[in-house]
């Protein structure tokens, strides 16, 4: 499955990418099982979900605000806030966005207590 990274301006740093194939340690096919976000049943809530450790290092090639206008269960924006940078998340799916949100803010809650400095609180915004 293709990832696509874009960037408007200067471009996407692809020096810090070291590479074009990316090596993820343990991972089977598609996620990792222990990220996989599941429903009671036990199974895969979102078919094409990335890992976590993927999206952190495409987060790392652009400067500024990181946009994914299909979050899904939001794995982009679980990195982003990660990495301590600005996300807009876009889903049109009520199931995947309040699992998105919820995982933003779960990894927003488990950020370093030292950083130089706290992202920004999410804020989830409604269409008008």
């Amino acid at each position: 499955e293709f990832v696509w990274a874009l960037s408007k301006g200067p471009g996407i740093h692809w020096d810090r990418l070291g590479g074009t194939v990316f090596d993820i340690p343990g991972l089977a096919a598609g996620c990792m099982a222990t990220e996989r976000v599941m429903d009671a049943a036990g199974a895969s809530v979102h078919p094409t979900q990335k890992p976590v450790a993927l999206m952190r290092e495409l987060v790392r090639l652009v400067d500024g605000t990181i946009l994914d206008p299909f979050s899904g269960t939001g794995t982009t924006g679980v990195a982003a806030t990660e990495l301590g940078r600005p996300f807009i998340g876009i889903e049109r799916e009520p199931r995947y966005f309040d699992l998105m949100c919820e995982r933003i803010q779960q990894a927003y809650d488990q950020r370093p207590l030292f950083d130089n400095e706290p992202p920004a609180k999410p804020e989830q915004l409604e269409f008008v």
